[in-house]
């Protein structure tokens, strides 16, 4: 077995390496943009910067997470994670504003 209980064999009701493997490289990459919202959001230097335009540039973090959106064959779970930090994004947006 691998993680997250996934069987390493293509048979019925298994996951393939590759879908695997595109998930896995999604939650890591989600994990890293959630670890640096969850800064801003914290951060009152941070907000402040947002405010006056500087610093931060929250569409860039918007478009890495709308990339991995794109990505075909998504899982719902990683699907809804990319879902969950565009709100956070919106709100931070509306913060700073």
């Amino acid at each position: 077995m691998l993680k997250g209980g996934y069987a390493s064999n293509n048979g019925a009701g298994t996951r393939n390496w590759e879908s695997i493997m595109r998930d896995e490289f999604a939650e890591r990459d989600l994990a890293h943009i959630r670890n640096v919202l969850c800064h801003l959001e914290h951060s009152a230097d941070s907000l402040r910067a947002i405010e006056k335009g500087m610093v931060v540039n929250l569409s860039y973090w918007r478009s890495r997470v709308r990339g991995i959106l794109a990505i075909p064959l998504l899982s719902t779970q990683v699907e809804q994670q990319a879902k969950d930090l565009l709100g956070r994004l919106d709100r931070l947006e509306r913060t700073g504003h």
